[in-house]
């Protein structure tokens, strides 16, 4: 009956040390779960303000895009308004003037 009983204490020492071992492996996952949880959530930010920040290059860019073509229309603008210019004060060509060509 005592060995029944010693041979019972040492299962339930060996029970409790493994019982004691799994404790400290769930306690390890779970301190590692909450740094990764905490790596992820920086990670998350890290994320939306790439995102933001490249939103507001966009909208700069297409900002600027719009002032380039605005700017290019009004120079189209007034070269247009130059060569008018400029056809206005050259003598205008006519059929019996040859068109300012050599005969051939």
């Amino acid at each position: 009956m005592i060995q029944q009983f010693e041979q019972f204490e040492r299962l339930v020492d060996r029970l409790a040390g493994r019982m004691a071992n799994l404790q400290r492996e769930r306690d390890g996952a779970v301190a590692e779960a909450a740094a990764l949880k905490g790596q992820m959530q920086e990670k998350d930010l890290e994320l939306i303000r790439a995102r933001k920040e490249a939103q507001r290059a966009v909208e700069q860019m297409e900002r600027e895009k719009m002032a380039l073509q605005k700017d290019q229309q009004q120079l189209e603008q007034k070269l247009g308004d130059l060569m008018a210019k400029i056809r206005g004060l050259l003598p205008e060509e006519t059929p019996s003037s040859g068109g300012g060509r050599p005969a051939a």
